[in-house]
């Protein structure tokens, strides 16, 4: 009878030494540029947000729709498969609670998420309806906040959300939590360019 002996040799095909089939990484490429995004954050990117104070007391008062909310998976029915809750913290359909939103899409049901705390602070934008020598003014209340170059009322909606987003971190979660992991990491490098160029 042979015996068969294991050759305890590292095999050239998983060899880390650099050869003419196995170049080292370039260093000029795409997933080697500064990220402002850690890979561990990019594994995190699709699980919940951490705990942090993400409605501040401008939100706090906004009733039902200040959240804070959770994106989770539930399943309807065989045919359609599973699809997105999205839901109040603490309230999780799998225990009863109340979906204010149901998306067969996950990055969706996270566009849903973030856009939720918008309702619950007062829109208090203007946009001037007479132009003035520099412009449209453009108010938030009382305060003067500058100048459009055209009259466009329906900037106030679109402005506010993306106000709202700074004001609450876990809506803001929820807008990163939208995109791709790809998508992110791009979103990642840019903002370290920016940053560079702006140093």
């Amino acid at each position: 009878m042979q015996t068969c002996l294991k050759d305890s040799s590292p095999s050239p095909r998983h060899s880390s030494t650099p050869t003419p089939s196995n170049p080292p990484p370039s260093k000029t490429s795409r997933t080697s540029l500064p990220n402002a995004f850690r890979p561990g954050f990019l594994l995190q990117a699709g699980m919940p947000e951490l705990s942090v104070d993400e409605a501040p007391a401008a939100l706090g008062r906004g009733g039902r729709w200040s959240g804070p909310w959770d994106v989770e998976p539930i399943d309807v029915s065989p045919d359609r498969g599973a699809v997105w809750a999205v839901a109040r913290r603490g309230e999780p359909v799998a225990a009863g609670g109340r979906a204010v939103a149901v998306l067969r899409e996950r990055s969706t049901a996270h566009l849903v998420a973030a856009a939720l705390p918008a309702l619950a602070i007062p829109n208090h934008l203007v946009v001037s309806p007479k132009a003035k020598r520099l412009g449209v003014p453009l108010h938030d209340g009382r305060r003067h906040l500058g100048h459009l170059a055209r009259p466009e009322p329906a900037l106030v909606h679109p402005l506010h959300a993306a106000r709202c987003l700074l004001l609450h971190t876990g809506a803001l979660a929820h807008l990163l939590q939208a995109l791709p992991k790809d998508e992110l990491a791009t979103l990642g490098r840019l903002l370290m360019r920016r940053a560079e160029a702006q140093a």
